[in-house]
């Protein structure tokens, strides 16, 4: 398909990702976008890399920088709109200049998902949302927060013929990967918990205990991040065998969720502030059940249920392995 341009590749997921598909790809040339120049050495090392640095408020850079490449691979920000926006002005000038749809590889985030509930209890639903079943990925809008803004604005262009749509969907990501790019040179994003651990570690410190609302019974999706690095392989080869015969409509066929475990809130609770009286952070490794409005920056996540379905990843040959959240964060430092 030709040069990829990267974005995210010092992430948790991101820089993990790099290298197992530099490994089965060795010869794509591949644009990485990043703000730091401390992975430049390594980056430079895998060949065929090109490196740009810049923030997300560069806009004009990012989306001259999409028009010039026929792939886009988005690992970076699955919130920022502006910078989607960006991505699909870019495509969109590549498609008129070229005559030829761009692909955009997007990762978004299965926090979409959660019911709202604010009860704390498990609450069974009659539906989980399925990514194989089509009509379920279009009801994704900007009103399923946090990730939903953006992936309305790449559906509509996918509708509109600008770019060539393919989602994967991971749920609460947990764990180191020994891949990272960054472990070789000690960089500190290589060994961060990732977004959803480090959202649930803050809120487990201001708090001063693990907090859980109600009964603690309500689940939440997690998924090491290994396992969504393989499943973004798989998700890749996909591209490869369907991207000539791509049609508009197509983009609600390939949207890939990826769970391993879904797991009960007042276990994650005891977890946090297990690993947070570990680390000094808090004084006893208490859980207690508050009320929704005391729950903290990651109330919803706490309070509510993730329950949804992973059939069309499954579909690929997808195998999640872990090791489980609980495993990983005994790991953490």
């Amino acid at each position: 398909m030709g040069p990829v341009l990267f974005l995210g590749v010092s992430g948790q997921i991101g820089g993990a990702f790099i290298t197992s598909f530099r490994e089965k790809y060795p010869d794509i040339p591949i644009t990485f976008y990043l703000r730091s120049a401390e992975l430049d050495g390594v980056l430079h090392s895998l060949g065929n890399s090109t490196i740009v640095h810049g923030s997300f408020d560069q806009l004009h850079e990012i989306e001259m920088l999409a028009s010039s490449h026929p792939v886009v691979f988005n690992f970076a920000t699955s919130i920022n709109t502006a910078v989607t926006e960006a991505i699909i002005r870019g495509a969109r000038s590549r498609k008129v200049q070229t005559g030829e749809t761009p692909v955009v590889y997007h990762l978004s985030g299965a926090g979409n998902f959660v019911d709202n509930s604010e009860s704390g209890d498990y609450v069974p639903t009659d539906h989980r949302f399925d990514d194989a079943n089509p009509d379920d990925v279009r009801t994704i809008s900007a009103s399923n927060m946090p990730n939903g803004p953006c992936d309305e604005l790449l559906f509509a262009a996918a509708r509109k013929g600008d770019a060539k749509l393919y989602f994967v969907c991971p749920s609460g990501t947990y764990g180191h990967s020994r891949r990272h790019i960054g472990r070789s040179v000690g960089s500190a994003t290589a060994f961060a918990p990732g977004r959803w651990v480090d959202y649930m570690m803050q809120n487990t410190e201001a708090l001063g205990f693990g907090a859980y609302v109600g009964s603690g019974t309500s689940v939440f999706g997690v998924v090491h991040v290994d396992d969504i690095v393989s499943l973004m392989m798989l998700v890749y080869q996909r591209i490869l065998d369907t991207v000539k015969n791509y049609q508009p409509e197509d983009v609600y066929s390939h949207w890939y969720n990826g769970v391993y475990s879904e797991e009960p809130s007042k276990r994650i609770a005891a977890a946090f502030a297990k690993l947070q009286a570990r680390r000094s952070k808090i004084a006893s490794a208490e859980i207690r059940s508050v009320a929704y409005k005391d729950a903290g920056l990651t109330a919803r996540y706490i309070a509510g249920n993730m329950l949804i379905q992973c059939n069309n990843s499954l579909s690929l040959g997808w195998k999640p392995q872990g090791p489980d959240l609980y495993t990983a964060l005994e790991q953490l430092e």
